[in-house]
């Protein structure tokens, strides 16, 4: 889903920011300071899917064929050439160190590629060329199982999974997930859709139907409950476009209306209870259409981008404000809370510095 965001991009890059200047955060400065670095990426494509694997190594691909690669912390991006990919979206992307990786692209045909050498050669280990294939989403819980989710085809939405690191995929049994409402999909917007933790849990986060819902397994995807989400819903540009977990039980749903910027009307939402149960995120709360959020590890922080703007809590998403940053589709955070990067429009990827 969320196929209406392609376009022709250019080179980008956003200014430097320090959220210092508000007097009200001057007294926990050294609790909740992030320095936003810009920068400089050889592409041109807009960038929605991000993985950080340390504070030297994060991938981060998207439309016109974009990989990039850094393994120095953002001092220099490599961008990688995929073979026959140079028109296609990947918006969907793992990778488990420097040297493996797989990207997936959306719309049909579809494609998954996979790398074992940093990018330097890459092979097609899946492809579909059903009329209605658009992959949304690709998560592993180790470098050897994981999962692939997309919008439905014939009535049933697509799921797949792979034991062996990406080299093969294999469809999901068709009663795993709920069927889907009417007009329910998934957005392919942060590769945020669906998140997997501790060997067998999932979260997957819908919308474009009647409500927004998250479906939670703790089987490893072979049976889902279904819970409806106060997000709101009942347009296909309507859902929750991401959801981020910072534990088993603490987790956040972000989204909106990507037709409507300024959007306010339930945007997030908050679980306690590992998304059993969730309420709408209280005033003041995120300040709009926001497509991706993350924790930093270790610490109460979160940051939810949109390509219209960006919000900050260091108190686990109780309260916020607004932080300046926007033209972003997606963050993420390093394992160990050192760093993160976020990235979007036009070639746009800034390291965030975390203050200590």
């Amino acid at each position: 889903m969320f196929k209406r965001t392609m376009g022709i991009i250019v080179l980008g890059l956003c200014a430097g920011w320090l959220i210092a200047s508000n007097p009200e955060t001057q007294g926990n400065r050294d609790k909740e300071l992030l320095i936003v670095e810009p920068q400089a990426v050889p592409v041109e494509g807009t960038f929605r899917a991000l993985r950080v694997l340390s504070s030297s190594v994060a991938w981060a691909s998207g439309s016109r064929g974009s990989v990039c690669l850094t393994i120095d912390g953002g001092r220099s991006w490599s961008a990688l050439r995929v073979p026959g990919g140079e028109n296609l979206d990947f918006r969907s992307l793992a990778a488990f160190d420097a040297e493996r990786a797989l990207v997936a692209s959306v719309g049909s045909p579809g494609f998954i590629f996979k790398t074992n050498d940093g990018g330097k050669n890459w092979k097609a280990v899946y492809q579909n060329d059903h009329p209605s294939f658009f992959i949304d989403d690709m998560a592993f819980w180790d470098d050897r199982h994981g999962l692939v989710l997309g919008d439905p085809m014939d009535s049933v939405f697509l799921f797949l999974e792979t034991v062996d690191g990406g080299d093969s995929w294999q469809p999901m049994p068709k009663d795993c997930l709920p069927a889907p409402l009417a007009g329910e999909a998934f957005f392919a917007a942060s590769n945020g859709s669906m998140i997997l933790r501790e060997k067998s849990l999932v979260w997957i986060a819908s919308g474009g139907g009647e409500t927004a819902r998250v479906f939670i397994s703790r089987d490893g995807g072979r049976a889902f409950k279904t819970v409806v989400v106060p997000v709101s819903a009942g347009r296909a540009t309507r859902g929750i476009f991401g959801i981020a977990f910072r534990s088993a039980g603490e987790g956040l749903a972000v989204g909106g209306d990507y037709k409507e910027m300024d959007f306010r009307d339930a945007v997030a939402a908050a679980t306690l209870d590992g998304g059993e149960s969730w309420r709408p995120l209280s005033t003041p709360g995120i300040s709009g259409f926001r497509e991706s959020a993350a924790f930093v590890p270790g610490r109460p922080d979160v940051l939810a981008v949109g390509p219209g703007g960006a919000d900050y809590s260091a108190d686990g998403g109780r309260t916020w404000r607004p932080f300046p940053l926007d033209g972003c589709h997606v963050v993420a955070f390093a394992p160990d809370g050192s760093c993160g990067w976020a990235a979007g429009n036009k070639g746009k990827i800034v390291r965030l510095r975390i203050a200590r």
